[in-house]
């Protein structure tokens, strides 16, 4: 569980960068800490990470710079500081809007459809930005690995964990192999959020005001990343089908997809699992994904 954050070091900030001390409020967020921050006549929000993953802050400056460059709707970063002021890594950007699309799916899955068909068009285009090699992006910098081998690691951990806290039997194991034994390598090098889905989508006034949480963004297979996708939006949302035809008014998917796919939504439901090992309700929703695409 995250340590509750000293307020007074985002008064600080806020005072000396706009000369006045907001109302804060906290938005939930799992990793890191961010607040809203309402002035007088404006609203803002401060992403805060820790000293040593200043590489994010620095990471998604750039990737909100590229991003807007190729007409995809993100925050605008008014202030940034990596270390100084109050010792901590943080930006300020604009207040994008106060609900998710998954939110308005929740509320209305009728009313949110359009929306989706938006954001699988935003998809397609985060995917044509390309760059020349492959690997995990670090700041402004890419750390090169290849896609077989990033996920190939991936299986490989995944499933040895899982096995050794017995959260899948031997013979799951066995069915998880042989699909992943047809896993189909990809130089592609486009730029992949790797957790893509309605909750990184910002509502504003019924429409799409920006993309948020580029964190874990690599550069990489986006069949991969749109697999991914498909499976986050299955488990905990809707309006997939929309979302695709969104997504292949722009870009085709591969004809044989639904083939390619298995290989890596196994691996990522093994990641998930992994990731939720002390959270049953989740750990099952993936786990029962997993058992139906292996039978």
């Amino acid at each position: 569980m995250k340590k509750k954050f000293d307020l007074a070091k985002i008064k600080k900030v806020s005072d000396f960068y706009y000369k006045e001390v907001p109302v804060i409020k906290s938005f939930k967020s799992e990793n890191n800490y961010v607040f809203l921050l309402k002035f007088k006549n404006f609203e803002k929000v401060i992403k805060l990470c820790s000293p040593n993953d200043s590489w994010k802050v620095e990471k998604e400056i750039y990737l909100f710079e590229l991003l807007s460059d190729n007409h995809v709707p993100v925050p605008k970063v008014d202030y940034s500081e990596t270390e100084g002021l109050i010792g901590e890594s943080w930006y300020i950007m604009d207040n994008l809007g106060d609900e998710n699309l998954n939110d308005l799916f929740k509320r209305s899955e009728e009313k949110s459809k359009y929306l989706f068909f938006e954001l699988g068009q935003l998809f397609a285009r985060i995917h044509k930005i390309k760059f020349d090699f492959q690997g995990q992006i670090y700041g402004r910098d890419i750390e090169k690995q290849s896609f077989s081998d990033s996920y190939r690691n991936s299986f490989e951990k995944s499933s040895k964990l899982l096995f050794s806290k017995g959260k899948i039997s031997e013979k799951e194991l066995i069915n998880a192999k042989n699909i992943f034994s047809n896993f189909v390598d990809s130089n592609q090098r486009s730029l992949c959020h790797d957790d893509f889905g309605p909750w990184q989508a910002i509502i504003k006034d019924g429409k799409i005001s920006g993309i948020i949480d580029w964190e874990w963004a690599r550069v990489s297979n986006p069949v991969y990343d749109f697999s991914k996708s498909e499976l986050l939006i299955d488990l905990w949302s809707g309006n997939f089908d929309e979302f695709q035809r969104g997504y292949e008014s722009v870009t085709n998917l591969p004809k044989d997809y639904n083939k390619i796919k298995l290989p890596y939504q196994i691996v990522e439901l093994m990641n998930m699992m992994v990731y939720f090992l002390d959270n049953s309700k989740n750990f099952n929703l993936a786990k029962n994904k997993f058992l139906k695409l292996i039978s």
